[in-house]
């Protein structure tokens, strides 16, 4: 390139005769001069070299979209924490003449904080994780708790369902959206049951506050790919794209292996007035509603009750066999130790005062009923162990050890089902329905 003042006009048609073109020219006119413009002089070995290197540059984009994916490729994985969580039921547990009141374990939990890293010295790749696994290891013929002693069997039990999250950093100051609550995690426990594995297939799917995602995605592959649609919301912009970079990444790592039939995606809802969904959606009315940790704030009730209902598939009457179709399903897993979690479930199955109206409201069509569990969450240890890419983490034991743990968290799930009939075959013979001496 060469850089040269205004030239004389015998200049510019000498220029123009080497095939010189101006690449730019302008006039400052808080000065009224003519500022210099910048000639090129056409070379060929330059532009020989100039299209040698987009060629390789156009060469590197195509390899890179070629390769293997990030879960493909040679990493090491480094847990560098884990920790335990185990879901109990509240009914006491009677076998082998003895009775417990503490109930059976029923499901577990594990997160680990992983750090991948390449195991080649040229590639600097390093990135840091939080995998939670969860499973039901429960079963009507066996479960755990059947052997004497303190250590008990886990046996055998369906395949293990891992979801791979962003790590945050405790310092960070995050919004409400970025961290897994306890009952995300019970959430995700209830839906590898057999029970809601089997209730969730050929159903379309939206989770409402998904925050993370962990409990709309485990419900996605508790469904076995046979779920129709699986929708994650919440009502930020930043959440949703982070939604849908938790899907893909997921996707990547074959945890979410889809049929042609089957979509997980994740959109805006915005409780208050419903914005945000796609047209095509605004309408749409959904088989199941998951939530999890939704009721925390006493003026999101009403809000919630509208969307969820606004979003709940009917009961539609069949004229010809005087059959009704089956109705949606509210799934709400809350903490016990909140009242707003009974505030809702009560409003929901007695009716409430509705202060946008100033009219009380009578109950939901169907039935209400609300399950309660013990959450035990265990505390973190260093791990610093490496381990295979297909090692799932499973545990060989289980044992509720107080000692051993952080808290133990109550669990509250409201299920409401709009024909009055789809909830119970979600009730098995672990789940303890609520009393109002529970309250």
């Amino acid at each position: 390139c060469h850089a040269s003042n205004q030239p004389t006009a015998s200049k510019q048609r000498s220029m123009k005769r080497v095939g010189a073109r101006p690449l730019l020219s302008y006039t400052d006119a808080s000065k009224s001069t003519h500022l210099s413009r910048i000639y090129y002089h056409p070379n060929p070995l330059l532009i020989t070299l100039f299209i040698t290197i987009l060629s390789c540059q156009a060469l590197t984009t195509v390899v890179d979209s070629l390769s293997l994916p990030e879960s493909s490729r040679s990493h090491k994985r480094v847990v560098l924490e884990s920790r335990r969580s185990i879901l109990r039921s509240r009914i006491p547990y009677v076998g082998n003449g003895k009775e417990d009141e503490n109930g059976q374990i029923i499901g577990w939990a594990i997160e680990r904080k992983i750090r991948c890293e390449s195991v080649d010295d040229d590639d600097d790749f390093n990135e840091k994780a939080l995998e939670i696994s969860v499973n039901w290891c429960h079963s009507d013929d066996d479960h755990p708790n059947k052997d004497s002693g303190d250590n008990k069997d886990v046996g055998e039990s369906k395949a293990l369902i891992s979801v791979s999250l962003p790590l945050n950093d405790e310092d960070d100051e995050q919004g409400l959206s970025c961290y897994l609550w306890p009952s995300a995690i019970a959430g995700s426990i209830l839906f590898t049951s057999p029970l809601y594995r089997s209730f969730l297939q050929n159903k379309d799917i939206l989770e409402l506050g998904s925050g993370l995602g962990v409990a709309g995605m485990v419900a996605a592959a508790a469904a076995a790919e046979k779920f129709q649609k699986c929708v994650l919301t919440d009502r930020d912009e930043f959440t949703v794209n982070r939604l849908q970079d938790i899907i893909r990444q997921n996707n990547e790592r074959g945890v979410h292996t889809l049929g042609e039939e089957c979509s997980l995606s994740a959109c805006i809802l915005d409780w208050r007035d419903f914005v945000g969904l796609k047209e095509e959606e605004a309408s749409c009315q959904y088989d199941v509603i998951l939530g999890t940790d939704l009721a925390y704030y006493h003026h999101l009730i009403r809000p919630l009750m509208d969307a969820s209902k606004h979003h709940l598939k009917r009961v539609k009457s069949n004229n010809d066999d005087n059959s009704a179709e089956e109705g949606g399903l509210l799934c709400i897993v809350g903490q016990a130790n909140r009242e707003s979690q009974w505030d809702l479930y009560k409003n929901i199955k007695n009716g409430s005062y509705n202060q946008i109206t100033d009219q009380h409201e009578g109950p939901w069509d169907g039935r209400t009923c609300l399950l309660l569990y013990d959450l035990g969450i265990g505390q973190w240890e260093q791990a610093s162990t490496q381990i295979d890419n297909d090692e799932q983490g499973a545990p060989s034991s289980l044992e509720w050890n107080t000692k051993e743990m952080e808290e133990i968290v109550p669990i509250a799930t409201i299920l409401h089902s709009m024909d009055g009939r789809s909830h119970e075959s979600l009730i098995g013979p672990h789940d303890k329905i609520a009393t109002k001496n529970d309250e």
